[in-house]
């Protein structure tokens, strides 16, 4: 058997979903089924995320290096060392190198996230236009080039570099904007695509023709559900495709029978293409069978927690007072209600204080530090960035806070929960219910952040009842071992 995680890119800043994808390649290649995290996007920074937060290289499979045969050697190419014979100026800041040509040319080279290694080369012609520009691979080979007209600056050919031929890979642009496909195999054979997702397609099929070939059942399993239906329903060759709901299926969860949510809503009106459908919780597992009763549905919680933790830090040795929040910062997780309910609570216990580790999108960071300023919580309530190890945040805090509109699970919450953190949630689909109760936290009515923060004042000011709710609370996550979910996950495999 060979399985494939499917999603679109691989994203340092990673979400509960990348997680979860993440955790699930790890569980199965450990439990000995071949497994890869299968991405299709063209994400230059993917194998840094990969090799610096994930550790999956190994398991990693991307549409674009693997129809190219990219090599797995690595030489990368250091901005500051490449030296050309007609440089007249030269200038290296944060953001890369630029050099100036004798001739008025201009090259732009810009690195990864490492702020290091050549990932983008931009060659700018002397009237300030962009001509080409050459892209490579964090391990330092080129992986093609794009071009661009004089006239109106418009990208109208990429062309890639194969390993085995100079190019088997080009799309073009047409003058409407529509992008077309063509590719070269192996045998000279040459294909035509419409879309970048008949290509996908086309690669799917020929994974699974390579599986067939060497006697291995293949799988699909599919985080990222809208990016991969079309390449899905496009295929030719069977495999079994299994669908993963990783938020709520419809817009207002509280409305079983209303508007689908637009990431699951053309896999959930094509049901008859999946072979199953996993959700996190049983309530969700309910709502869909009240809609689709001949639907196949498994409920398998996102969280995978090592069968080895470190010990937790004794309650009594963490920062006292502090809340600690690790979300997207983003309209839906609602945190100006979370500030808020801080606000109140600081104001009858000056210990009490908080961190909100996360990033946000489209300015939804500097909004919120906007609203933070506007209350006057500045001194207390702390916009800390984004983290790559959560563990560390939650290992020092006494509290957390949920403020969602909705959740598919709040892997945060399982997290928080494991490493011996109390949590009170909003009292939302899907999984604040399943995993909370009074012994490890509390549920309060959504939008009622006045009881929120009348139960952190509570807590703080008895801390030997918060403690007991510190232990009970890593008790209760260990139905999300690594053994008990692989257990799930095999029924559905076997």
């Amino acid at each position: 058997m060979k399985i494939y995680i499917l999603n679109d890119s691989f994203y340092v800043r990673r979400s509960g979903l990348d997680n979860a994808g993440i955790l699930r390649t790890k569980l199965f290649n450990k439990h000995g089924l071949q497994t890869q995290f299968v991405t299709y996007k063209l994400d230059l920074n993917a194998r840094f995320g990969l090799e610096t937060v994930a550790d999956l290289t190994p398991n990693y499979l991307n549409m674009y290096e693997d129809l190219m045969e990219r090599p797995t050697t690595s030489n990368p190419i250091d901005i500051k060392t490449i030296m050309l014979p007609n440089i007249a100026q030269d200038y290296i800041d944060e953001n890369g190198r630029e050099l100036h040509l004798t001739d008025g040319q201009t090259i732009k080279l810009q690195p990864g996230i490492d702020h290091k290694t050549l990932l983008l080369w931009t060659e700018i012609a002397v009237n300030g236009q962009t001509t080409r520009m050459k892209f490579f691979d964090p391990r330092g080979q080129q992986i093609g080039t794009e071009y661009f007209s004089p006239d109106d600056q418009q990208l109208y050919l990429r062309e890639f570099v194969s390993t085995t031929t100079p190019t088997k890979l080009w799309t073009t642009v047409t003058a409407t904007g529509q992008t077309t496909y063509r590719y070269r195999t192996a045998d000279n054979q040459e294909h035509m695509f419409d879309s970048e997702a008949a290509l996908q397609a086309f690669w799917l099929d020929e994974l699974v023709r390579q599986n067939t070939t060497a006697g291995e059942e293949t799988v699909f399993i599919v985080d990222r559900n809208a990016e991969w239906f079309d390449a899905l329903q496009q295929m030719t060759e069977p495999a079994r495709k299994i669908s993963v709901l990783h938020n709520t299926h419809t817009i207002d969860p509280q409305q079983v029978m209303g508007p689908l949510n637009e990431n699951y809503e053309a896999v959930l009106n094509h049901q008859e293409s999946f072979e199953r459908f996993i959700v996190s919780s049983d309530q969700q597992a309910a709502d869909v069978l009240a809609r689709w009763p001949k639907a196949t549905v498994t409920a398998i919680p996102v969280a995978v927690l090592p069968d080895q933790r470190p010990t937790n830090t004794p309650f009594v040795e963490r920062e006292i007072g502090l809340v600690a929040i690790v979300s997207r910062i983003a309209p839906e997780k609602n945190l100006t209600e979370a500030v808020q309910a801080i606000q109140l609570a600081h104001q009858q216990n000056d210990r009490i204080h908080a961190e909100i580790w996360g990033s946000g999108n489209h300015g939804d960071d500097d909004r919120l530090q906007a609203f933070i300023d506007q209350i006057g919580a500045t001194a207390y309530i702390k916009l800390k960035g984004y983290t790559a190890q959560p563990e560390q945040v939650w290992q020092r805090a006494q509290a957390t806070l949920l403020t969602s509109h909705n959740e598919g699970y709040a892997l945060s919450l399982v997290e928080a929960l494991a490493n011996g953190v109390p949590a009170i949630s909003y009292d939302v689909k899907y999984g604040p219910s399943e995993l909370i109760d009074e012994s490890t936290g509390r549920l309060v009515p959504e939008h009622d952040y006045t009881q929120m923060a009348e139960t952190l004042v509570r807590w703080f000011n008895t801390p030997e009842e918060l403690a007991r709710k510190s232990a009970a609370a890593v008790a209760s996550t260990q139905r999300f071992s690594a053994e008990n979910i692989w257990q799930k996950w095999n029924e559905v495999l076997s």
